[in-house]
């Protein structure tokens, strides 16, 4: 068990950030916070059509500021009280992105743990590069991508 910072000692760090990380972190936890909303109360054919749509512009996507986006997620989703789990970490990420316009792809993927069970994971691309998610992805076969379309034929069940 490892031990936590007390609350205060948290709070001073926190506080003693440059306004620019402050602004991201904030942004970040309000993002977790309607991605996880989002999920309990919303259909995933409803949360699937939002992230059908491309996020960037250029033909040079910012891996820097994506990275910077992605660790804020990671950083709000240990320590806010809700369990975050990849699809909602994922989510925040692909709106951060596309506020800054960086070009974002959301991979659903599924492994078969055993014979009578899935697992399934959510990982996030810019360009060639997977900015979250990507420790576990070697794991999973892709099902689909969002936007771009299917990977394969069961993926075109996944909006219905």
């Amino acid at each position: 068990m490892s031990a936590r910072r007390p609350f205060a000692t948290r709070l001073r760090r926190a506080l003693s950030l440059p306004a620019g990380e402050k602004a991201l972190l904030a942004e970040a936890a309000w993002s977790l916070g309607a991605a996880w909303l989002a999920t309990r109360l919303r259909p995933f054919r409803s949360i699937a059509a939002r992230l059908d749509h491309p996020t960037g512009r250029g033909a040079y996507p910012d891996l820097t500021m994506a990275q910077e986006c992605a660790g804020a997620v990671r950083r709000m989703a240990r320590v806010m009280p809700l369990r975050l789990v990849c699809f909602q970490q994922a989510l925040a990420l692909h709106a951060l992105m596309a506020r800054r316009h960086i070009p974002a792809t959301l991979h659903f993927g599924l492994s078969r743990e055993t014979p009578d069970a899935l697992a399934a994971h959510v990982w996030i691309t810019c360009g060639d590069a997977i900015v979250l998610g990507g420790e576990e992805r070697g794991r999973f076969t892709e099902l689909a991508r969002f936007p771009g379309g299917s990977t394969g034929p069961a993926a075109d069940h996944l909006s219905t």
